[in-house]
């Protein structure tokens, strides 16, 4: 969730993470393993503003998105995770979601394409417990 907010791990608190995504988002962009300001600024400029429904996206760009991107249909986020859409919520993940249940919705893609990015190349996000069990 954070990942879609344009966030990035912290550097203090989740060191390894951060080292992670960062060299991940280096692969993504072709450049060298970037620094804090210059991942942040892409990041800041990619950024969804509060309420958003995201950028527009068809079912068939859905399916190819990396676990971890997050997605609104219709209004309601999801996250991709092994093959399925998990509802979210403040109080976590629930209700998984078929792609073939999302035909003929209003898709947006929610995660800021730098993070896509970073995704596809190799960064693993870290779930709230709830997606584990949903």
């Amino acid at each position: 969730t954070a990942l879609a907010a344009g966030h990035r791990p912290c550097f203090e608190c989740r060191r390894e993470q951060a080292k992670a995504y960062a060299a991940a988002f280096g692969r993504a962009l072709a450049i060298r393993p970037p620094g804090v300001q210059q991942m942040d600024a892409v990041l800041h400029s990619e950024r969804l503003a509060a309420g958003a429904a995201g950028r527009p996206v068809n079912l068939q760009q859905v399916e190819a998105l990396p676990d971890g991107s997050m997605i609104s249909a219709n209004g309601v986020a999801l996250a991709l995770r092994g093959g399925v859409a998990l509802r979210w919520n403040f109080a976590g993940y629930s209700a998984p979601v078929s792609a073939g249940s999302l035909v003929g919705q209003a898709l947006g893609l929610i995660t800021p394409p730098a993070t896509v990015a970073a995704l596809r190349a190799g960064f693993r996000p870290a779930w709230h417990p709830t997606a584990q069990s949903s």
